[in-house]
């Protein structure tokens, strides 16, 4: 299962960074999604974002307090309402697909409501979100780790799970023949 970080840079870059760590270490960083080590120079940035969120199974939205209130350049208009917004764009397609979608609130972030969000991500609103605390943020994120992989089973992609099963049925199989010959 691969996990796909969807963050604003100016409103929680530190966090997404030690998050992204945190995840590698504890599951791989080939299974670990955050632009910054993800896009080599000279990729196509949408190109990869859309590849890898197809990929994924659970996206973890990391929201800061200022989260909702990033401005863009023109005119100061939050960057969430921009349709080109990749934030926006990141989130409105995993809600659109069958992924885990976890909002993580950092900072003592509060999660917005559905009328503070555009209609494509309004239903991100109604996600359990995990909050994750400075002081506490290896406890926090290991109860997050026991989260996903929790779900993970029933989010496994079915050729995950019938490949694992294959393994485990050829394995079983090694080992009694292995105790037949021994018994002999």
């Amino acid at each position: 299962m691969s996990i796909f970080i969807s963050y604003r840079r100016s409103d929680s870059s530190g966090y997404a960074q030690a998050l992204y760590s945190e995840l590698a270490r504890s599951v791989g960083d080939d299974r670990v999604f955050m632009d910054v080590d993800g896009i080599h120079p000279g990729e196509d940035f949408s190109a990869v974002i859309d590849t890898t969120l197809r990929d994924c199974r659970v996206v973890l939205v990391l929201i800061g307090r200022s989260w909702l209130e990033a401005a863009g350049v023109e005119g100061g208009q939050r960057r969430i309402d921009n349709p080109d917004d990749f934030v926006r764009q990141e989130i409105a397609a995993a809600l659109a697909s069958d992924r885990l979608v976890i909002p993580l609130l950092f900072d003592g972030a509060t999660m917005p409501a559905a009328d503070e969000l555009p209609a494509s991500i309004a239903a991100l609103s109604k996600r359990n979100a995990v909050a994750i605390r400075h002081d506490r943020f290896r406890d926090d994120v290991a109860y997050l780790l026991k989260t996903i992989n929790k779900a993970s089973t029933a989010l496994r992609d079915p050729k995950e799970a019938w490949t694992a099963w294959i393994a485990t049925a050829v394995v079983v199989t090694i080992v009694v023949i292995g105790l037949i010959v021994i018994a002999r």
